[in-house]
Parts: C-alpha cells; structure tokens; sequence
C-alpha cells in the first residue's frame, strides 16, 4: 500500500512543446509515480482545468495554492518532492523547489526518459528511447522518438544529467 505523499514537479508552461507536450509529459511523471508505488500529487494538472495560467492573477493563485500544499506536506509523516527534469526545471518549478528546501521538505531529482547510445561497431548511430524499451531509435536533430506512442517530445542531448 502506498505511503509516501509525493509532491510532482514536471514543466508545464515550460515545456518545449507548450502546454500539450507538458501535459503528455505530466501525465507521464504521475504513472512513473504511482508505479513507484507512491501518493502522487500534481497541482499544475489539477489547478490548470480551472485556472487560465496565461492570466497572471490567476498562475499566482494556482502557485500560492501549490505553495499551501508543500507547506502542508510538512505535516505528513512521509512527504518528499519529487523533480522531473528530463525538459530542465522551469521558473514555477524552481519556485516550488526553493520553497520546499525551505520548509524542509526533502527533494529528490528524477529523470524516466534516459537516452543511452546506440552502436554498431565503433560507431555511434542514435540513440535508444528508454520509453520504448529502446527499440525506437532517437536521431539529432529532431530528437523525438519516432516509434513511442508515448513519447514526451525533445530531449536535450546537451543536458549533462542525461545517461549516456
């Protein structure tokens, strides 16, 4: 039975592709979650069906309310953040983190969508997607997988957290 309440930080409006792609990118964090076999909780996916986070009185009461829950996650006996920074950490997120670090909630960093090389011989000619099971092969520039119905967009191969 799960036990740990986890607070999901994933890039919504600071996804590369917008909104849809950090939607599909959120829902993804949520599963890896509660495969972990965790309480997950995402504001950004709650909130945003009722507030337009394009109307800034409206992301501030979205944020303030996300704020509210980190702060209440303090009182949990088990409560972590967890990080999901496979598109980098967006400014509401690192408000989150900021505050979390704070009021002493512990934050863990996680990446679900790790790339790893693939080779035939001494050459390099792509990249595996994990999604996939590495099946579906990754190429530059587009850096999209071009087999997972479930792949989350761009990954940025220059990001040094990606294994490689």
């Amino acid at each position: 039975m799960p036990d740990t309440f986890v607070i999901i930080e994933s890039p919504l409006r600071g996804h590369p592709q917008g909104y849809a792609g950090g939607e599909k990118y959120a829902r993804v964090c949520l599963k890896d979650s509660i495969d972990r076999d965790e309480i997950p909780w995402m504001s950004h996916l709650l909130y945003t069906q009722v507030l337009n986070d394009t109307i800034q009185k409206e992301r501030a009461q979205g944020i303030d309310l996300h704020l509210e829950m980190i702060l209440l996650s303090t009182h949990m006996p088990k409560a972590m953040m967890a990080v999901y920074g496979d598109f980098g950490i967006s400014e509401g997120m690192q408000k989150a983190i900021d505050f979390a670090n704070e009021v002493g909630v512990d934050v863990i960093h996680r990446l679900i969508m790790p790339m790893v090389v693939v080779s035939q011989g001494d050459k390099e000619i792509g990249y595996a997607c994990s999604s996939c099971g590495g099946y579906g092969y990754v190429y530059e520039p587009s850096n999209l997988c071009q087999v997972c119905p479930d792949s989350c967009g761009i990954i940025n191969f220059n990001d040094p957290r990606i294994k490689r």
